[in-house]
């Protein structure tokens, strides 16, 4: 660690991204961890090395950076990231607080609504999940992700017709978003649209012709 010393930091960090393109993880790891013990200070630092820990699936040790660096000044997008993390580790009390937490402290940040909107519609607690996802597009009537989140609570209501609008809405924001796209057709089929379902079912196979879900779907049309 005392060999990155001040100066030479930038050094050590295209190390770690070249170690980290050959594949190299534990060395790519081992010398993140090196550099943030010789600049114990810096906080970008930290951070960076906390979210690299959690895209490699180290969860626990990414969650002890993300509360560290928390509990010396706390921070709305690091309480998100610590709230995914946290979820993975089936921990899903302490994940609502930290997502809570994160809105109260910025209520104009969506991401911890989206993910409260996923919480409770994976658990079919729908009301809880419309909620978060309406306030979502309260703040922003046009954003594509709580557009789509709205409609997935409209379709695990089996309410497909208040879902369509919502779709059609998002994929003028992201014409790209193929799994939007499908879940316009389910909607649209859902709601007894059958030759419309059929017409985006090949907009998504066009698209994406591995979709087997829409393959499936259209062969039962």
């Amino acid at each position: 660690a005392e060999s990155i010393s001040p100066g030479n930091e930038n050094v050590a960090l295209a190390r770690i991204e070249l170690l980290l393109g050959q594949s190299k993880i534990d060395e790519a790891v081992k010398l993140y961890r090196e550099l943030v013990a010789a600049h114990p200070k810096n906080r970008v630092y930290r951070l960076r090395f906390a979210t690299l820990l959690e895209t490699l699936g180290r969860d626990e040790e990414a969650k002890k950076g993300y509360a560290e660096l928390i509990a010396e000044e706390d921070d709305a997008v690091i309480r998100n990231r610590l709230g995914l993390v946290l979820m993975r580790l089936k921990n899903e009390d302490s994940a609502v607080e930290n997502w809570t937490r994160a809105i109260e402290m910025n209520e104009n940040y969506l991401d911890p609504r989206l993910n409260l909107a996923r919480l409770y519609l994976a658990k079919n607690e729908t009301e809880k999940a419309l909620t978060f996802a309406e306030g979502v597009l309260e703040k922003d009537s046009e954003n594509p992700a709580g557009l789509v989140m709205r409609a997935l609570v409209r379709l695990k209501s089996r309410e497909y017709g208040k879902a369509i609008p919502d779709l059609q809405k998002a994929l003028v924001a992201d014409p790209k978003n193929v799994n939007g796209r499908f879940l316009l057709a389910q909607a649209q089929l859902g709601a007894g649209e059958r030759q419309a379902a059929r017409i985006t079912y090949r907009e998504v196979l066009k698209a994406a012709p591995d979709y087997k879900q829409a393959r499936m779907a259209l062969a039962q049309l």
